[in-house]
């Protein structure tokens, strides 16, 4: 990787630091809140179902309007729609903090706010993530996600210890002020960059016929299809697990909130380890097969975390799955964005974002399972069923670990390079 397509490189362009400092400060609360909410609605009502209840309605937007926030962010500027949603969870967030503070909160009031930051969080690929790569340029991509990767996953290390600290001293509205501290100057943050709306941006407001479109790209390139059935398998069945830790750690594991914090922050740990090494090292004939052996590493340790029954084993498990997660996590959003032309870009990650949205069946699912078996087993039967699912996959798709499909990925790469050039 040359210099002037490297990490370094692109940190020194003002607008795209900016718009990664952005997405950083939000990404703490991203997964400060899971622990902390799963811990707070787990102590008030002492019930798996009822936590994956409320944190399902986190991931019903995606379901909702993924491919509407896709098709909406061809239309309207991508700064404004970002500076307009952070400013909303800052406001949102200080009433939170403000109820908890006065002891008069409720689960309604908790779920209402996770709905409104799931709402926020279904741009993210759509929004957010695509301006950084346009910020970035196609010959830089490659860096631009994979930074964006190490970033997250270190907030993804960062917010569940940070969020275990002040639930302990503070109580929930510890965290909800911190929220909004941070959705605040991210929005600040954002205000700062130097944006154009790409061609193609703007004109009338074609959602339907947007959406149809991309839909018909994805039937006719396998090798978003099989992007998306990955998706499907790791969202439906291997990550909702993530609603479950507050009440294993708090129930098998006997932890306290800064013990469940540092749970998840062990595989924000491995996540990040897995993220630096992908955005140095890693190369567009890996892509695909990191991709599903990412996956697969995930759902095989998380099967082994739901089956351990001491911290000190279960802390390296979930290590050792963060590294699989951030494979899958980083590829996903490369592979998105690289391979359809520039005219469908955003109406395919639209219909990634759907894709991803289809968690809370998997939420859901794994709830009503812990509910009557316990969660430790009901994370169990999840991972297998995902380890079978992708399985399938990959026999229906062999471009995904085969040499063949990694050659037909680069070439696609390359005919998407010399058409935006």
């Amino acid at each position: 990787m040359s210099n002037g397509s490297g990490p370094a490189a692109l940190l020194r362009l003002r607008d795209f630091r900016h718009a990664w400092v952005a997405g950083a400060l939000a990404g703490v609360m991203r997964w400060l809140e899971v622990p902390v909410i799963g811990l707070w609605v787990f102590q008030t009502t002492g019930s798996p179902l009822q936590v994956s209840l409320v944190l399902l309605l986190r991931m019903l937007p995606n379901f909702m309007f993924g491919v509407f926030a896709g098709a909406i962010a061809d239309r309207f500027n991508r700064k404004r729609i970002l500076i307009g949603a952070l400013s909303t969870l800052a406001l949102v967030f200080v009433g939170l903090g403000l109820l908890a503070a006065g002891g008069s909160l409720t689960i309604w009031q908790v779920a209402s706010g996770v709905f409104i930051s799931g709402c926020f969080w279904s741009m993210d690929f759509p929004v957010r993530r695509n301006l950084l790569g346009e910020i970035a340029g196609l010959p830089r991509l490659g860096a631009a996600m994979g930074l964006d990767a190490v970033t997250t996953n270190a907030t993804r290390m960062a917010g569940p210890v940070v969020g275990g600290i002040l639930f302990e001293l503070y109580g929930i509205e510890g965290a909800y002020f911190l929220g909004a501290a941070l959705f605040a100057t991210s929005a600040l943050l954002i205000l700062t960059v130097r944006y154009q709306q790409p061609a193609g941006g703007g004109g009338e407001l074609r959602i339907l016929a947007n959406i149809v479109d991309g839909l018909r790209f994805v039937r006719s390139s396998p090798t978003i299809q099989s992007v998306l059935l990955v998706t499907l398998a790791m969202n439906v069945f291997a990550l909702p697990y993530q609603t479950m830790v507050p009440v294993i750690g708090g129930s098998s594991l006997d932890l306290s909130a800064s013990g469940v914090g540092m749970l998840f922050a062990a595989e924000g740990l491995g996540a990040l380890i897995s993220a630096l090494a992908i955005t140095w090292l890693v190369q567009p004939r890996h892509y695909m097969r990191l991709y599903l052996g990412g996956s697969v590493v995930c759902s095989t340790m998380v099967l082994l975390f739901a089956l351990s029954e001491v911290f000190e084993l279960a802390l390296p498990l979930l290590l050792v799955s963060g590294l699989g997660f951030a494979a899958f996590g980083s590829m996903q959003g490369t592979l998105i964005f690289a391979c359809p032309p520039p005219r469908y870009r955003r109406r395919v990650s639209g219909v990634l974002a759907v894709s991803i949205g289809t968690a809370p069946l998997g939420t859901l699912h794994l709830g009503l399972l812990a509910e009557y078996l316990g969660a430790s087993t009901a994370v169990a039967i999840a991972q297998v069923e995902s380890l079978l699912a992708l399985a399938l996959i990959a026999f229906l798709f062999p471009r995904l670990w085969t040499g063949e499909g990694a050659r037909a990925l680069e070439r696609e790469l390359a005919d998407g390079a010399s058409a935006e050039a």
